[in-house]
């Protein structure tokens, strides 16, 4: 009979290897979030943003214009590379942040509701012709339009109070905004906290896998 371990096609792992992959898996989880942080937090994020309002925007005066009138499947094109764009962008920062810390907000459940929201419309007004049809695309646009201002504006505020507190996510990489962020030795204060976490899971299971011995034996 095996006791504490865990049968795999490839034969038994013994817990201190489980806990040494959950704790590796953790640190990559970690290391992830820190990842899309520093790039969300940079020159390369805040233009990503300016990037897709103003392209919005352009999108928003053709479909006034009556552009989907004339070039109806151009215009169902640009509406869905539009919600691949803004989709995307909410996924990256669910990552980013993480399931529940992202949902405990409640502007991130406004922000995701009005994402699910637009997606709706658009989809439905592609069904649509004449006046409803471009209304619904039309609202769609806008719906998303001041989701992005929002979260932009959200961007520089944080941005400004992460510099006037000194706490950054700067050391980052190539991307990084090193001239407004300073953070000298947050990520080896992260690496530390990481190592000394797993250095406990591993003395609770050891002392736990030689008690289950004991009881074994004595047995």
């Amino acid at each position: 009979m095996l006791v504490g371990g865990i049968t795999s096609a490839k034969g038994v792992f013994s817990p201190i290897e489980i806990i040494s992959a959950t704790n590796l898996l953790k640190t990559e989880g970690i290391n992830l979030k820190v990842v899309l942080s520093r790039v969300y937090y940079s020159k390369l994020g805040k233009a990503f943003y300016l990037i897709l309002i103003v392209w919005i925007i352009l999108l928003l005066v053709l479909m006034m214009l009556g552009f989907d009138q004339q070039n109806y499947n151009l215009s169902v094109f640009l509406l869905t590379f539009m919600l691949v764009c803004v989709i995307f962008e909410a996924i990256y920062r669910v990552i980013m942040e993480g399931n529940i810390a992202f949902f405990s907000e409640n502007w991130n459940i406004f922000d995701i509701s009005s994402l699910s929201l637009s997606c709706i419309i658009c989809c439905v007004s592609f069904g649509l012709e004449g006046f409803f049809g471009s209304c619904g695309k039309i609202l769609a646009i806008v719906i998303n339009l001041v989701r992005l201002f929002l979260i932009f504006f959200k961007l520089l505020r944080m941005l400004k109070r992460m510099k006037n507190t000194g706490i950054a996510v700067s050391e980052l990489n190539d991307f990084s905004d090193a001239e407004d962020i300073q953070t000298p030795h947050s990520q080896d204060m992260s690496q530390k906290a990481i190592n000394a976490q797993a250095k406990s899971d591993y003395d609770v299971e050891y002392k736990r896998q030689g008690s289950s011995k004991t009881d074994v034996s004595e047995a």
